[in-house]
């Protein structure tokens, strides 16, 4: 295969990222946080948390048919193995927790910390494969996303500062 091949530049690994495993990656990532801002827009009781989980559902989903759709123009199949699987289960057992968890406050709280774990990895890991993709156009793909992630870290760490004083 020839270098310029779509198919062929995926699969070169660059820093342990292939343009196959960086949208797995950011695809698993938002269907954990979809799955996560759904549970969160029905049992947060503080209603900033609550309005912060709609705004997460809204906007991952949005982010996800971006790059389902980036997927298909550059005919690269979302790689869901190694790291991704393991995100893909950090994903399931916060919502597992959060699904048993009370609500109330300390749900809240715990919800925001998650939020904010999770979108400060996340800002590491989409820097990291921006570094270490070929493609002009994942690479600006992942900075819009970076974007967003910055933003939704910004606004976890306000609530936590100013709603959810103890």
């Amino acid at each position: 295969a020839r270098p310029t091949e779509p198919a062929a530049a995926s699969a070169v690994k660059r820093g342990g990222w292939t343009d196959a495993s960086i949208l797995g990656f950011i695809g698993a990532n938002n269907a954990g946080a979809v799955r996560k801002g759904q549970v969160a827009a029905k049992k947060a009781t503080n209603p900033a948390v609550k309005k912060f989980a709609q705004q997460l559902v809204t906007e991952h989903r949005a982010l996800a048919l971006e790059m389902r759709s980036l997927a298909t123009k550059l005919s690269v199949t979302p790689d869901t193995t190694g790291d991704v699987h393991d995100r893909m289960d950090r994903a399931r057992d916060q919502i597992k927790e959060l699904t048993d968890k009370p609500a109330g406050a300390d749900w809240d709280k715990k919800y925001i910390d998650h939020q904010i774990d999770d979108h400060k990895d996340m800002l590491d890991k989409l820097q990291d494969a921006a570094k270490n993709t070929n493609s002009a156009e994942l690479r600006a793909a992942i900075e819009k996303a970076s974007g967003k992630v910055q933003e939704h870290l910004t606004k976890a760490q306000s609530i936590k500062e100013n709603e959810l004083k103890s």
